[in-house]
């Protein structure tokens, strides 16, 4: 690992979590870190959506075609997806944007 490539104050987000470097020893070169939690709309959004997605074709497939109990939760999850993205939409433009 290039420990020139890092400095003082570095962020990295991933995987709905942010790490700062907060010091780097001049004399072994070992890097801290802190790490937190932070909201991951990005996976948030696209589970949702592939959940969207798997319902729909489910509720307009063979058997469950008729079956309401499916279309009901279809409906319903739906409505939660679009829900959910408006919010982003309206509240987190930016982080919206950049997965969208």
């Amino acid at each position: 690992m290039d420990i020139n490539k890092f400095k003082l104050g570095d962020v990295n987000y991933h995987n709905g979590k942010k790490s700062t470097v907060t010091d780097i020893c001049s004399s072994t070169g070992a890097i801290e870190w802190t790490i937190e939690d932070i909201p991951n709309f990005d996976r948030t959004f696209h589970t949702l959506k592939d959940l969207n997605n798997i319902m729909s074709i489910l509720a307009v497939t063979g058997d469950t075609k008729n079956d309401v109990v499916v279309s009901e939760i279809n409906t319903e999850i739906d409505g939660i997806f679009r829900k959910y993205r408006k919010h982003l939409r309206t509240n987190y433009p930016l982080e919206y944007n950049k997965f969208k």
